[in-house]
């Protein structure tokens, strides 16, 4: 199985495939840089620029946004130019036709939004608003996580004047918006915890670690006491014992006989003399 990381709906480098596949970010995102995604609708890659940071159910998120370049055909940007696929019109809108098997489509935010002032001058009711057609993403900055997310596009048609068909032999080339439309998600607040619990994670191994050492230092510094306490109490009973001899209290005890026997016998041998003698 060989892969390609380059299409053949854009000419290089726009039909080189950059970024994620949209579902999955990498961490540690940073505000600078933005966030790049593969869209296979569109068949490129698109750039979205850091906005604002938003709160989703208690977890601070970087929001990234479409912008002027998200669109750009090399009007604002000359690298852009290869998005073309042919003559290049005015910026803000993208010629999917190569990726849509032929279709004469083509790509837009809602109401052109973003686009140039050409598209919404042919025609009427366009109302363009960033906060209802813009394209956008937050993600959880630390673990790349997607928050909410909103894609909107617009599906415009080429048309063209045919001299053939009296019908259309007076239409002008203008770019008809047909529908547009909003895939929209958001984590749920069960996923939100779950979120939660990850963010904490480093957080809580770090209090476990610290508790594990600090307890492991206690449980040493106590059976070094231990150790220590029974080694005195060893030493000072070797002490009593060499400075209170066996013998001594024999001898006492042999005294304390002998003196009593003594007192006992000498009034009887006296009596006994002195009946002698009488």
């Amino acid at each position: 199985m060989e892969l390609h990381n380059v299409t053949n709906f854009y000419f290089e480098p726009c039909g080189m495939v950059n970024g994620s596949a949209g579902e999955l970010f990498p961490p540690n995102q940073t505000k600078e840089k933005g966030i790049e995604f593969y869209s296979p609708d569109l068949c490129r890659s698109l750039k979205l620029s850091f906005t604002n940071e938003e709160v989703i159910h208690g977890i601070t998120g970087y929001k990234y946004a479409g912008n002027e370049y998200s669109f750009d055909n090399g009007t604002l940007d000359p690298s852009n130019e290869c998005f073309c696929n042919g003559v290049c019109s005015p910026s803000g809108v993208l010629n999917v036709t190569a990726c849509r098997y032929g279709a004469p489509g083509f790509v837009s935010f809602p109401h052109f939004y973003l686009a140039d002032q050409y598209y919404r001058d042919q025609v009427d009711g366009m109302r363009p608003d960033g906060a209802k057609h813009n394209l956008y993403i937050t993600l959880e900055p630390e673990t790349g996580i997607p928050l909410d997310v909103a894609a909107r596009f617009q599906i415009n048609i080429l048309l063209l004047p045919i001299e053939k068909i009296s019908l259309f032999k007076d239409v002008p080339t203008i770019y008809f918006p047909m529908i547009w439309f909003e895939q929209r998600a958001t984590i749920t607040e069960s996923l939100a915890w779950q979120v939660k619990f990850a963010l904490a994670g480093p957080v809580i191994g770090q209090i476990m670690s610290f508790l594990f050492i600090a307890g492991g230092i206690a449980m040493a510094v106590y059976y070094m006491y231990l150790i220590v306490s029974f080694n005195r109490r060893s030493k000072e009973t070797i002490i009593d014992l060499k400075e209170e001899p066996i013998i001594k209290p024999l001898i006492n005890s042999n005294k304390q006989i002998h003196i009593s026997t003594t007192q006992e016998l000498l009034p009887k041998t006296i009596n006994g003399l002195h009946e002698e003698k009488l």
